[in-house]
């Protein structure tokens, strides 16, 4: 199964507030491939600075029909070159194996280039106060709907042992957490609870309960990130 992102969110995205790590690295000259760029807000931002910036996205309605933009799986990507920088923010969340996705990223960067990640470990959420029951009963579907998909709610909490048997070397780690902006789960309930609901981990009556829940929440929610960052 592939996920679709949410495309407002997306494009709510800058290169500045949302991947920091990769943009204090950036310098003009630089080749970069962003590894599942969505509707390409933050790959703009990469190319306004280094000049040349190849985003990729695997789900084709997102990809931007312009320069720059390629609708392509990187797991299968062959782009007939190699990059200073390979970059993937909040995407092998998404990936079932995201070790092969790390290798095939590790394998596109030049020598003594870096590969910098950025994801989630969506277990490590924390809500100031705790979040509504009807919505903690609708995250844990969410969790468990994650993981029937193959896909690692830990990740971030992984990315170094990957980054190792990736063979990637001068492993460095940062943590990045971050406030979830308002409205992500109202939002996230109502894009993704109808697929939770149609594969059989939440029933509609309580996805409705978890909406009206978090709907009327005024806490805060840290989302768990890190940032890792290697050179082939």
């Amino acid at each position: 199964m592939r996920h679709s992102s949410d495309r407002g969110t997306l494009n709510a995205r800058t290169l500045e507030k949302d991947h920091k790590r990769l943009a204090a690295l950036l310098r003009p000259g630089l080749s970069v491939l962003d590894v599942g760029c969505g509707t390409g807000a933050i790959t703009r931002g990469i190319a306004k600075v280094t000049g040349d910036a190849l985003g990729i996205d695997r789900d084709k309605s997102l990809v931007p029909d312009e320069p720059g933009f390629q609708h392509a799986d990187i797991l299968n990507f062959e782009p007939g070159r190699r990059f200073d920088i390979v970059t993937a923010a909040r995407t092998l969340q998404w990936i079932s194996n995201p070790q092969q996705a790390l290798d095939r990223m590790t394998a596109l960067t030049k020598p003594g280039g870096l590969v910098v990640v950025l994801d989630y470990s969506h277990e490590r959420n924390v809500w100031q106060p705790d979040a509504p029951p009807s919505f903690q009963h609708f995250y844990a579907a969410f969790l468990k709907w994650r993981a029937h998909h193959g896909w690692d709610n830990l990740l971030a909490d992984h990315l170094e042992d990957l980054f190792a048997q990736a063979g990637l070397a001068d492993l460095h780690a940062t943590t990045d957490d971050e406030l979830a902006p308002p409205g992500l789960w109202p939002m996230m309930v109502d894009s993704l609870g109808p697929v939770i609901v149609r594969d059989g981990f939440l029933t509609d009556l309580k996805r409705m309960a978890a909406a009206g829940g978090i709907g009327a929440y005024e806490g805060t929610q840290a989302l768990a990130l890190r940032t890792v960052i290697g050179r082939a």
